[in-house]
């Protein structure tokens, strides 16, 4: 079997009538699937549910010329009445099939098929149907195929489709010998059984378009607020941001809050009336843009951040933005800030293989107060006027010594930071432990990090310094977990001996 690697633009006729449609730009599968299609190519193709496989199979129909003899030129085959509903509703959205002459026929949801004559007395160009309402309608001679049939399969995500792949071969039986068969499935591996039916096929393998999908950066807070996005934004120091929250209330009480908070923001439907485009104009003033979830689908993604505010009811939203941004360079920065629960039905999301994830450790206090130092350099480069600073540049040389003048800047510095930095240092909060165990009894660095862990309930980001020798071990653990460890492991077994566990004394001790 051939495959595509180099990635297909779409022809501008493919991208106006998407734009026409209200899409805002093919997905990576449409990209690779419409021209090959229109190639007359045998084509496997491997999707998922969010890539757009409906509209990307309904456009190639549109953009072909009608054929002179009246008959079926693209026929659909599913397995379930529901999904005929989905290809009515996507095929109603694209324009330009009635000023071509063309229609469509969805069949199968009728009680029989004698109900559905009427339907095909308009000589539909375009049939989508059920495999076994099909069987009914060419067992009765209702239904006539063009001398070049186009027919796509699309075979369950089922363990077994014995079924379906039956009435598939007897479908293909029945049409005329000039057809170029499309296969969509999950996996290559799921078409064996009808891989007779496919000549010199092109796979379409979504291996690659999946790797195009940036990673959600997962963000856990206990109770997320607009605190939490502060922290997020001056932390990471993020620009250009859009925040995706659930409902209108919520996005105009972020605002406010982060108004107050010194982020520069507005919501997406606070519009330039001047805009022809409709969009927000990219403004250095405008830091982030706030929508809800509903209106994802209807603007623009254009942004260099992307903050889920919690999750979705629909988790299939984090996909689908996914896949509509995944071809831009470079890749937003993809966020999510949820609480435990949330996280937990994120993780159930990543196991399922539909998204790749990461946890992240929420930004330090230090990292906040540089980020927001960076925001102030920026601030001042574009937005400030440099006259009406050298004023008070000069009250500040007349009135502070030199000596004096950073720690002015760094006394404003901690009133207008709004957080309080910790005068321990990461060193002052870690105990070292002595462990009278070493090399001689075969014991690594690792042995002891599981020990500790498990005995604490510890995370391995945890555990410090580890420094093993013959007779005997030193390991850093937290300082308020250190007397826990010494009254829990002190005089237990390990390796085959008994072990002693105690406070590591200083040199000159």
């Amino acid at each position: 079997m051939l495959q595509f690697t180099a990635r297909r633009q779409p022809t501008e006729q493919v991208e106006a009538l998407l734009a026409s449609a209200g899409f805002r730009e093919p997905t990576p599968l449409q990209e690779e699937y419409i021209p090959a299609a229109l190639q007359g190519k045998d084509l496997v193709v491997e999707s998922i549910p969010g890539e757009g496989k409906t509209v990307a199979q309904l456009v190639p129909y549109l953009l072909t010329p009608k054929p002179r003899k009246r008959g079926v030129s693209v026929l659909i085959l599913v397995d379930s009445v529901q999904l005929l509903g989905k290809y009515e509703t996507e095929y109603n959205r694209l324009p330009g099939a009635r000023a071509k002459g063309k229609c469509a026929a969805m069949l199968g949801r009728e009680a029989q098929a004698k109900d559905e004559l009427r339907l095909l007395s308009r000589h539909p160009g375009l049939i989508v149907g059920t495999t076994g309402r099909i069987i009914d309608h060419i067992r009765r001679n209702n239904l006539e195929f063009c001398p070049e049939t186009t027919v796509i399969i699309n075979i369950p995500d089922t363990p077994d489709h014995i079924e379906f792949d039956r009435d598939v071969e007897f479908i293909m039986a029945k049409i005329p010998e000039k057809v170029q068969p499309i296969i969509f499935a999950v996996s290559a591996d799921q078409i064996n059984t009808l891989s007779y039916l496919l000549k010199r096929p092109v796979i379409l393998s979504s291996a690659e378009r999946r790797a195009r999908i940036p990673t959600l950066h997962v963000y856990e807070e206990a109770v997320p607020t607009s605190a939490s996005i502060l922290r997020l934004v001056y932390g990471a120091s993020l620009y250009n941001i859009l925040i995706l929250t659930s409902g209108e209330t919520d996005a105009h009480v972020l605002k406010d809050e982060l108004l107050a908070g010194g982020i520069s923001c507005c919501l997406t439907r606070e519009k330039d009336p001047e805009a022809s485009s409709g969009e927000i104009p990219v403004k250095s003033s405008i830091r982030c843009c706030i929508a809800t979830f509903g209106e994802a689908s209807r603007i623009s993604l254009s942004y260099d951040s992307i903050i889920f505010f919690r999750i979705p009811q629909n988790l299939s939203l984090f996909k689908e933005i996914g896949w509509a941004v995944s071809a831009h360079s470079p890749a937003p920065y993809f966020t999510v800030l949820a609480s435990p629960a949330e996280s937990e039905i994120l993780s159930n999301l990543q196991e399922k293989k539909q998204m790749k994830m990461k946890k992240e450790v929420p930004p330090t206090q230090k990292e906040v107060l540089k980020g927001k130092l960076k925001s102030i350099i920026q601030h001042i480069k574009e937005e400030e006027d440099p006259d009406e600073l050298n004023q008070y540049r000069k009250i500040v040389r007349k009135n502070v010594p030199m000596h004096l003048r950073s720690y002015v800047t760094a006394f404003l510095l901690k009133q207008a930071g709004g957080v309080q930095l910790s005068e321990t240092t990461e060193s002052d909060k870690m105990q070292t432990i002595f462990v009278s165990i070493g090399k001689n009894r075969k014991v690594f660095p690792r042995d002891l990090s599981r020990l500790f862990n498990k005995t604490l309930g510890l995370e391995p980001r945890d555990i410090g310094n580890i420094k093993v020798l013959d007779n005997y071990s030193f390991i850093d653990i937290p300082r308020k977990s250190a007397q826990k460890a010494i009254d829990e492991l002190d005089g237990t077994e390990f390796h085959g001996r008994s072990i002693t566990v105690n406070f590591a004394r200083k040199k000159k001790e």
